[in-house]
């Protein structure tokens, strides 16, 4: 998997986050399928597409779906992948409110997006994502965490500033951030693995973490015991 060659918009990216590299490798990791299998997969809120771009560089026979809110960004994925999209498709879509483009996936991923989601939300789009799956498929989430206490969140944020500040990004990127993450509605980690659990995905697990910085997953399972 290859981080090292980037878009600009990449690296401006990889200078907010300390733990990039493994943060994304982490979550790419995890995908459970040899690297010639034929598997299909959803990228929620995948932007400029570039969690997309890692999965197929390693899994170059499989089919992905981008979904997005924001059309401008799905082009700028079009343009990354020029070329070699044979078995990709570009949805623009509203995911937390709308409708999946499909409900047979045997992966759906998502990276730095479901923090926008309210408790309400996040509980209704881990409903749609436990019934798009496949039985035995996969939810990958990258993403970042509410801290549990004050003085977590507090901590967190301090080593973000400190850390973005460390490896040179600019101040309008931070400034930007920060605005972002004012407006975010993060979850703290505990209870988005509990809302996980009620919904009947098992085999979860948190796997890695960076500060806020978390990756977790979860399996539906082959015989459907709960009612999403």
């Amino acid at each position: 998997m290859n981080i090292a060659t980037l878009s600009d918009s990449d690296a401006a990216q990889k200078a907010l986050m300390a733990c990039f590299d493994d943060f994304y490798r982490t979550a790419v990791s995890l995908i459970p399928f040899e690297r010639e299998a034929e598997f299909s997969v959803l990228d929620l809120g995948a932007g400029t597409g570039l969690l997309s771009e890692l999965i197929q560089q390693d899994f170059p026979n499989c089919s992905i779906t981008l979904c997005d809110l924001a059309e401008h960004k799905l082009k700028r994925a079009m343009q990354r992948f020029e070329g070699k999209d044979e078995k990709l498709r570009f949805y623009v879509s509203d995911y937390i409110q709308q409708a999946f483009p499909e409900n047979n996936y045997d992966l759906i991923v998502s990276a730095l997006s479901l923090h926008h989601c309210s408790t309400a939300q996040f509980n209704m789009v881990l409903s749609k994502i436990y019934a798009a799956l496949n039985p035995g498929g996969h939810f990958i989430n990258a993403d970042q965490a509410l801290g549990s206490t004050d003085n977590i969140e507090k901590i967190y944020a301090r080593k973000w500033l400190k850390d973005a500040n460390d490896h040179g990004a600019k101040q309008q990127d931070i400034e930007k951030a920060l605005q972002a993450m004012k407006a975010s509605k993060r979850l703290a980690l505990e209870t988005q693995l509990n809302l996980m659990s009620a919904k009947g995905f098992v085999d979860l697990n948190h796997w890695y973490q960076y500060f806020s910085f978390c990756v977790y997953s979860g399996v539906k399972p082959m015989k459907d015991i709960f009612t999403p």
